[in-house]
C-alpha cells in the first residue's frame, strides 16, 4: 500500500510514481487533492462577499419600506405594483415557463394576491415589520409540505437543511 504524508502547506506529498504513470499495482496512479486546496477554491472573493451583504441589507430593509408605502398605498395595489415593476422587466429577459397559461396566471394569483396581499394587509392592520419578515419565510416549510402532499415529492435531508437555513 501507498502512504500518503501531507506537508506543512496542506498538500499531499506521497510516496507514489507522479500522475498518470503506474504504481507497485500496475493500477495508474491518480493524483490527490489535498484539503487546503480545495479550502483555497472555496474562499469568498470580498467583491462577492459586499454583494452579498448588500442583498441582505436590501431585503431586510424591504419591509421597513413596505410598511412606510403603506401609508399612502392600499395593500392589494403595493403587491400589484410591486410585482408589476418586478414582471416587466423581467420579460425582457427570462422566457416564458412551459406551463398553461392557466397554472401561470394561477401562480401569478396565489403568490401576488393571497400571499403578498395578505401578508401587506397584515401590515396595514399593524403586523410589525420584523414579524411580517417572519411570516413571509414560513412559505418555505409550507412549499416544501405541498410538494411532498400533492406532488408526490420525498422529503429529503437537503430539503430540511436548506429550510432551516432559509
Amino acid at each position: 500500500r501507498l502512504r500518503f504524508r501531507s506537508d506543512c502547506r496542506g498538500d499531499i506529498a506521497a510516496q507514489h510514481p507522479p500522475a498518470g504513470e503506474r504504481d507497485l499495482s500496475g493500477e495508474p496512479h491518480r493524483r490527490r487533492v489535498g484539503a487546503h486546496a480545495l479550502e483555497s477554491q472555496r474562499r469568498l472573493a470580498p467583491r462577492d462577499l459586499a454583494w452579498i451583504l448588500a442583498v441582505v441589507a436590501l431585503w431586510g430593509f424591504a419591509f421597513v419600506s413596505i410598511k412606510w408605502a403603506l401609508v399612502e398605498v392600499p395593500p392589494f395595489m403595493l403587491a400589484a405594483l410591486r410585482f408589476l415593476f418586478a414582471a416587466v422587466p423581467m420579460c425582457l429577459f427570462v422566457r416564458r415557463p412551459a406551463v398553461t397559461r392557466s397554472t401561470l396566471v394561477g401562480y401569478g394569483v396565489a403568490i401576488g394576491v393571497l400571499q403578498f396581499g395578505l401578508l401587506f394587509l397584515g401590515m396595514k392592520l399593524g403586523m410589525p415589520a420584523g414579524l411580517s419578515s417572519l411570516v413571509i419565510q414560513m412559505q418555505v416549510f409550507f412549499t416544501i409540505g405541498l410538494a411532498v402532499m400533492f406532488m408526490g415529492d420525498r422529503l429529503q435531508r437537503h430539503h430540511l437543511a436548506g429550510a432551516a437555513i432559509a
